[in-house]
């Protein structure tokens, strides 16, 4: 088994994915070793089941699961014989091409947040990060959007509880803050660690606090509010390397989990537990900020892109100095920009 998750609505039933491709099912009220409900391997995944989900639903007993096959499934724990749902995660480019498992994205990664419920996001084994819509009638609105987000593996992508569209994720040597609005980079990012990075999660309880696994045992505690260049405390919880790490909702409590197998729980102190009055209205002004500084960038690189590809359609061979150097200029000026909008920001704080 590689994963295994509680049903949010009834502690008593667990739902897992198996190497084997398949899921399963059990309900700690039923006596007995086995699972209550397996699927059968002529609908299971062609490859192990890295991730399963479950999703808010009238019966509570429904969930999603992916792996590096690059097919998303989703299941009724009373109907398990197939799914009952299924997308394949390829990007085509036209409304017309066709979705193939030949050409999908292996998924590292899930994230379902139950107030959208129609929505899911998907980290994948080639560091993209998928928004997903189970509505969507055609191939290219089902996968609305992506961002190009670490280089490698997506290891976890996790929306932030007070702010549902800006999203964690974390992979390679860094962890990113993203924003639905920016997909050409994220707004916030780690210096990249000495050490791989690799789990995370927001804390419940105060939602500029992140929590970060490292391949060297080490659990490092961010908080966008105090410091967005290095942790306020790092700590080392074990000699082997953290695969993951999730927090109580109460928030002074979290669980880390190495390679070993062995499971280590931590309390936060009070103040890294709870958040002040007027955390919320700050980091809403910090995530605005940094979200509007990026699209100023873009809007500017779209600009020099044009320009680019009509100096190079002009019937001039050669582009003047002026011409190389325009980039530079607008960058320059959007960079003027952004300063004086966070010195007015930070004078109306």
């Amino acid at each position: 088994m590689l994963d295994l998750q509680y049903n949010p609505k009834d502690s008593h039933v667990l739902a897992g994915g198996l190497m084997n491709g398949g899921v399963a099912a059990w309900d700690l009220r039923v006596k007995g070793d086995k699972p209550t409900a397996a699927s059968p391997p002529h609908v299971a995944h062609r490859d192990f089941v890295r991730n399963v989900l479950f999703i808010n639903s009238k019966s509570g007993l429904e969930f999603f699961s992916g792996g590096p096959d690059g097919a998303v499934k989703w299941w009724d724990i009373r109907k398990i014989e197939e799914p009952t749902d299924e997308m394949i995660i390829d990007l085509v480019k036209t409304q017309n091409d066709v979705q193939t498992m030949a050409n999908s994205n292996g998924v590292s990664a899930l994230e379902y947040e139950s107030t959208l419920p129609t929505r899911f996001m998907v980290g994948t084994e080639n560091g993209l990060v998928i928004n997903g819509n189970r509505k969507g009638k055609s191939a290219m609105d089902k996968l609305p959007a992506k961002f190009d987000a670490h280089v490698g593996p997506v290891w976890r992508v996790e929306r932030n509880p007070g702010f549902l569209k800006n999203f964690l994720t974390v992979g390679d040597w860094t962890a990113r803050v993203w924003s639905e609005e920016c997909r050409e980079s994220s707004v916030l990012w780690t210096p990249p660690a000495r050490h791989r990075i690799t789990n995370g999660t927001w804390s419940p309880t105060r939602v500029s606090l992140m929590l970060l696994t490292q391949y060297d045992g080490n659990l490092s505690i961010w908080d966008l509010l105090r410091r967005q260049h290095e942790p306020v405390l790092t700590m080392q919880v074990c000699e082997e390397p953290l695969v993951t790490v999730r927090s109580h909702d109460a928030g002074s409590l979290l669980t880390c989990g190495s390679q070993k197998g062995n499971i280590y729980l931590l309390e936060l102190s009070q103040n890294l537990a709870t958040s002040d009055k007027n955390d919320k209205l700050l980091l809403t002004a910090v995530l605005e900020r940094e979200s509007k500084r990026e699209r100023i960038l873009e809007a500017r690189l779209r600009e020099i892109r044009l320009k680019q590809r009509q100096a190079e359609g002009s019937p001039v061979h050669s582009v003047s100095d002026m011409e190389a150097t325009l980039g530079d200029r607008d960058l320059n000026e959007a960079a003027q920009e952004f300063m004086q909008i966070t010195r007015k920001e930070f004078a109306a704080l």
